[in-house]
């Protein structure tokens, strides 16, 4: 019998996945994972719009304007730019549990982020009315309930895993009583500074780095 998944499991040891996602060059500088119905016309809006502003090329998802596919795989368009994206912006909402996609899309970001090809590739978590302690202690628990019945415990497993590691990393915590404008242009000018300096790295080193894997690869 398997055993049964639970909150205990946000701190599950991360093991490194099987296989890795095919190489590819950046054509995004941040990927922005979200809820659309928590924060889509508010939060992330304004975050994509000032990243504009400072020449950050972001990637957000405006084909599901209604949420209408929460539940259903994540496509193959979404995985892409996952793995066009040097870096990842998640923005973690009371509703983020809820989504199958917005967890399929967790999963594979933790994938890519350990396999960046010599990117420079960096997680900025955003807590937005949540924290780091509301996730990792079991404000998706109802969520959860509903996902066991309906998923397969593989399935299960590597969101839970990839909720353990998100709540890991150092990010932002937003609250009622914050500015969002100061946050918001705090946050992008942050991802700025490493974008910048991420494409950077990549235009000088990213392909020999890629070309030097393979040929570790072909040989072994």
């Amino acid at each position: 019998m398997r055993p049964s998944t639970s909150k205990r499991r946000f701190r599950a040891t991360i093991t490194n996945p099987t296989s890795s996602p095919p190489s590819r060059r950046s054509t995004h500088d941040v990927f922005i994972s979200f809820r659309g119905v928590d924060v889509r016309n508010t939060f992330v809006d304004h975050l994509h719009s000032t990243l504009g502003r400072k020449r950050v090329i972001g990637f957000r998802d405006d084909d599901n304007m209604d949420d209408s596919n929460v539940g259903e795989n994540v496509d193959q368009r979404i995985l892409r730019a996952i793995e066009d994206s040097s870096s990842y912006v998640v923005v973690l909402t009371r509703n983020y549990g809820s989504s199958a996609w917005c967890l399929d899309e967790l999963v594979h970001i933790m994938r890519c982020s350990r396999h960046n090809w010599g990117r420079r590739s960096r997680i900025f978590p955003i807590f937005y009315h949540v924290t780091p302690e509301d996730v990792s202690s079991g404000c998706y628990e109802d969520d959860f309930d509903q996902h066991k019945r309906r998923y397969t415990y593989e399935r299960v497993d590597g969101w839970l895993r990839a909720l353990a590691w998100i709540v890991g990393i150092s990010g932002w915590v937003v609250t009622s009583g914050q500015s969002e404008a100061a946050l918001v242009e705090s946050i992008a000018g942050t991802i700025q500074r490493h974008a910048h300096r991420a494409a950077d790295k990549t235009d000088s080193t990213g392909r020999s780095m890629e070309m030097r894997y393979r040929r570790r690869e072909i040989t072994n």
